[in-house]
């Protein structure tokens, strides 16, 4: 049997504080949830202002588009990127 392993990032709430999921599903998968408060809305907008501001870019390796997540996922976990591997979301 081939065990999965991942973390899952969690950043914000916009849909609610409460999720229903399988327990056993993430101990059979090795799943790790990572919590992050990344901070008030106005302390990002103050961010990209800045990055405008001072035109600074972040540096990205490559997009995917959403029906290639997998592969995204695959190009991140062989650790050969260089900057930011984003997946475009529709």
């Amino acid at each position: 049997m081939r065990l999965s392993t991942g973390t899952i990032f969690i950043i914000g709430f916009l849909s609610g504080m409460d999720v229903s999921f399988s327990v056993g599903s993430v101990m059979e998968k090795r799943i790790r949830l990572q919590g992050n408060n990344t901070g008030p809305v106005a302390d990002l907008t103050d961010a990209a202002k800045a990055m405008t501001n001072h035109k600074i870019k972040p540096i990205l390796d490559t997009t995917f588009a959403m029906d290639q997540a997998q592969a995204a996922y695959a190009h991140v976990a062989e650790g050969g990127h260089f900057g930011k591997v984003a997946i475009r979301i529709p």
